[in-house]
């Protein structure tokens, strides 16, 4: 009888230790490519060199959920304007583009400008540099996916 008492906590621990060894859950996520472009032209990213430090002159396309507007993925633009990144599966996403210069290529406000005005390198993106106005709304499935070009001239 005692030997039953001792044996049942035994196997207890046993297999919860077991269940621990399978290690953490991780979420799916499927890889998402695509191009960016105006008039199907890429809108190209390039790495840069300013003052010695390593930077990216070009654009990022950023993924949000439709419906939480939590960002879940981006990527900076390559070369030919294409793009990779990794969402979470079966999620309908807002992508918004925006213009990006690291570090700062410019070192003051351009000729003409008011003193202190700095330029918006998002202003010729218009309403798809931001989340709440972007009209860029696309369904990923439940595997990898080319999505093709996102042509911004037909989101101005």
């Amino acid at each position: 009888m005692k030997r039953r008492y001792v044996l049942i906590p035994l196997v207890l621990l046993a297999s919860v230790a077991w269940t621990g060894c399978t290690g953490p859950s991780v979420d799916p996520t499927v890889r998402v490519t695509g191009q960016l472009v105006r008039g199907g032209k890429p809108l190209a990213g390039k790495k840069t060199q300013v003052e010695g430090t390593e930077g990216y002159d070009g654009y990022t396309v950023s993924f949000y959920n439709a419906s939480t507007n939590e960002s879940l993925g981006g990527a900076d633009v390559d070369e030919q304007g294409k793009f990779e990144v990794e969402v979470a599966p079966n999620t309908k996403y807002k992508v918004v583009v925006v213009r990006k210069v690291y570090p700062e290529s410019f070192s003051g406000p351009p000729p003409g400008a008011a003193p202190g005005q700095m330029p918006n390198p998002n202003a010729e993106l218009g309403k798809v540099a931001e989340l709440n106005t972007t009209p860029i709304v696309i369904e990923i499935g439940g595997s990898d996916q080319d999505i093709g070009q996102i042509d911004l001239d037909k989101y101005k």
